[in-house]
């Protein structure tokens, strides 16, 4: 049986962090050490104890080092890489073996980065810590929609997930409002030029950029690019309140 640990590397844009550690949901992992520097890089290690053989290591390793990454994108509403395997140190006491290797590194720099301070970090090692957090399924979901720099892209791929979570399968548009007045109050609306009825104005930004080609795309584009942090904040309340 092994035990030891892996490291893993990431990257987010802009936020800096002191070490947090963590515990595991899974036995075999004895706990979870993340920590980001002021270039945005992002350290992972996974410290596993008694898995069969290095094959289960990686495989262990990998899962929690792709949760940590998921967990840093809700909370932080920001796009964070997959991560990508360093290196790992395993030993077998009973046949005093181990096992050493490593991977080459990458590195680029952030800028205008900010550091957490205690009571953000604290925050976010709750949230790291949370074995079953609410809508952990979607975390994923929601980190992919922001690996884009396009605008129109990342705005239509939130509005996805948030008719994905608001009503899967069907994606009404009543259901998908329903959901956005409740996560932001007073939100404005304007009627509909093809029912008359109400909808949001990101359903109308949506609905111009899909349906409605009398409108400028680049007014379009300007109006969503305004919006766009309003509907990630809607959707991060939608998936965490799910």
């Amino acid at each position: 049986m092994l035990s030891g640990y892996l490291c893993y590397e990431s990257r987010i844009d802009g936020v800096e962090f002191e070490n947090i550690e963590i515990p595991s949901k899974w036995p075999i992992v004895q706990k979870v050490e993340v920590t980001s520097d002021k270039d945005g890089k992002i350290s992972i290690k996974v410290h596993v104890e008694c898995v069969s053989d290095q094959a289960e290591a990686e495989a262990e390793g990998l899962r929690e080092a792709t949760r940590i990454v998921n967990i840093l994108a809700i909370q932080q509403g920001k796009y964070v890489t997959d991560p990508m395997y360093m290196s790992h140190v395993l030993y077998d006491k009973s046949a005093d073996t181990h096992l050493i290797g490593d991977s080459v590194r990458l590195f680029d720099k952030a800028d205008g980065v900010n550091r957490l301070g205690d009571q953000s970090r604290a925050a976010l090692r709750s949230a790291l810590a949370e074995a079953t957090p609410p809508g952990e399924a979607d975390y994923q979901l929601f980190r992919n929609t922001l690996n884009t720099k396009d605008v129109a892209s990342k705005f239509l791929s939130l509005y996805r997930l948030l008719g994905h979570l608001a009503d899967p399968g069907q994606d009404r548009q009543g259901k998908i409002d329903a959901m956005i007045k409740k996560h932001e109050p007073g939100v404005a609306e304007e009627p509909s030029p093809k029912t008359g009825g109400m909808e949001t104005v990101y359903t109308k930004l949506r609905n111009e950029h899909m349906h409605r080609s009398g409108i400028p795309l680049a007014q379009v584009r300007d109006e969503m690019g305004r919006h766009l942090p309003g509907l990630q904040a809607i959707v991060q309340k939608a998936i965490k309140n799910s």
